[in-house]
């Protein structure tokens, strides 16, 4: 509710107050009290004018003047101009904004163009894939190249310790496979934790002497899960520059 609707709503009550002393006391009686009411205002408005008049005389009072006159324009405003509080309208208390036509509406939605998701300016040279690689031999720490004598190592791969080329981790495997089947992925995330990733921490535990062990599926998100869960301000973090 507005303030000039507050004013409007305290001015008919304090009539109605009015009518009802006016009533109760006589009319005439009540005209009297009105005239003796308006004397006073009159009275205090004219003594109030004399005084700024004065202080308006006096080169050293101008201050006192025109601190008076402002306050009284600040009550003027903040009576009859000042929007209530509201959040919801421009300027917390201003007038509401007005609303769009449906032309003026499309015309916004035309001319607004999103910010791209990436940076477009980057250099996309270092994704491009270049000539095509064919092994001719398993995949592991050092391998054969079509078009390319002898070994080559490999540095695009995680078996650095040639672990695939085991023939005990081959059956071990197999002995798995039989047991838990095969799928296109095995992440935690999307398969759910089995006895064999418990076991392996456990394992991995006791062998670096930890109080606890976790493994992920990818190097990856174990770089977005470690960093966000250990660090903390101040910390400083050595990681490759792709991490």
């Amino acid at each position: 509710m507005g303030r000039l609707s507050r004013f409007a709503i305290a001015t008919a009550v304090a009539s109605a107050a009015v009518c009802w002393y006016t009533d109760s006391i006589g009319r005439a009686q009540a005209q009297d009290l009105l005239e003796t009411v308006k004397g006073k205002v009159r009275d205090l408005g004219k003594n109030y004018f004399d005084a700024l008049t004065l202080l308006n005389s006096q080169e050293d009072e101008k201050y006192y003047f025109w601190a008076q006159v402002f306050t009284v324009l600040l009550i003027l405003y903040v009576i009859f101009f000042k929007r209530s509080y509201d959040p919801s309208k421009k300027g917390y208390g201003g007038r509401a904004p007005a609303p769009l036509s449906k032309a003026e509406q499309d015309a916004l939605i035309n001319e607004w163009q999103p910010d791209p998701l990436i940076n477009l300016d980057i250099d996309t040279r270092l994704n491009d894939l270049g000539e095509e690689l064919v092994l001719t031999t398993r995949l592991g720490p050092q391998v054969e190249i079509e078009g390319i004598a002898g070994e080559v190592l490999n540095l695009s791969g995680f078996d650095f310790l040639g672990m695939s080329l085991e023939e005990s981790i081959h059956e071990k495997s197999k002995e798995c496979l039989k047991v838990y089947g095969c799928g296109s992925c095995g992440p935690r995330g999307f398969y759910g934790t089995s006895d064999q990733h418990l076991a392996l921490e456990v394992a991995i535990k006791d062998f670096f002497g930890t109080e606890e062990a976790i493994i992920y599926s990818d190097a990856a998100c174990t770089m977005s899960s470690i960093i966000p869960a250990f660090a903390k301000r101040g910390d400083v973090v050595v990681a490759d520059e792709l991490v």
